[in-house]
Parts: C-alpha cells; sequence; structure tokens
C-alpha cells in the first residue's frame, strides 16, 4: 500500500506532505489543537482514560471487572479538570474517556465540555447501553 502524508494515496482525507491521519481537523500529531510538541516525538497522540470502573453492567469479558460502584480513589471532578489541564499544558491528544461505564459519572458532561475547552478532542467510549438521543445530543455538545 502507497502512503503519501501518513493516509493511503487517494484517500478522501489525504493531505500531501502531513504526517498522521491528516483527518479534517485533527493534525497528525494527535488532537485538534495546535502542535505542542516542540519537535519532539514522545508526545502521547491519544490517551485512554479509564474515569471510572462503575459500570451497570457485569460483563465476563471486561477487563476492568467494573461493578456498579462508586469505587474508592476515583478522583473528582476538579482533580479531572487538573489532570486535563496538566494533559492540555504539554500535548493536545485525542482523550478517550473510558471505564467501567463513563456515562455513570455525574460529571461526565462538565468533564468532556472542560477539555473541548482547552482544545483537547474529547471522545467517549460507552458501553452503548445508556446512550439515547438526549445523551448523544449532550455527546455532541460536548
Amino acid at each position: 500500500m502507497s502512503m503519501h502524508g501518513g493516509m493511503p494515496k487517494g484517500h478522501p482525507h489525504e493531505v500531501p506532505g502531513m504526517k498522521g491521519h491528516g483527518h479534517p481537523g485533527h493534525p497528525g500529531h494527535g488532537g485538534g489543537g495546535p502542535d505542542k510538541s516542540g519537535g519532539r516525538k514522545w508526545l502521547p497522540k491519544l490517551i485512554a482514560w479509564e474515569l471510572t470502573r462503575s459500570c451497570n453492567l457485569d460483563c465476563i469479558h471486561c477487563r476492568a471487572a467494573a461493578r456498579f460502584g462508586p469505587y474508592p480513589n476515583e478522583l473528582t471532578t476538579e482533580e479531572c479538570y487538573r489532570f486535563l489541564d496538566d494533559v492540555a499544558s504539554f500535548s493536545n491528544p485525542i482523550m478517550i474517556m473510558t471505564g467501567g461505564e463513563p456515562m455513570l459519572r455525574d460529571d461526565i458532561w462538565d468533564i468532556a465540555k472542560y477539555g473541548t475547552k482547552l482544545g483537547l478532542r474529547m471522545v467517549m467510549a460507552p458501553c452503548g447501553f445508556l446512550v439515547t438521543e438526549e445523551t448523544a445530543k449532550k455527546m455532541i455538545e460536548s
């Protein structure tokens, strides 16, 4: 397969001379904000962030061995904000909010909006059971 700019030649999002995936709005260094790499190649392009182990399901295949929580020592909302501040200070990766079931956190939409305001690309990996038309709209808004 011929690669050009990090994408297969002829791919609809191919950007000549651009390294990385070249998807519009997501430069090759990861998320959607400015390149903060300073020439460093070790910065994370993607962070899978387990915000909670709590889950409304009990899947035998789940590596998190998640159960309906709460779990001790999970980050508070303010601690999540500080973590996102720290990440945004040196990089702008795609942040995958995972769990357990991240939508069980009462503050999940606030955390997502906060990260977005910092220029991070916030995405979520829910189990899918709690996704409704209303929560899908909240995902888009945050």
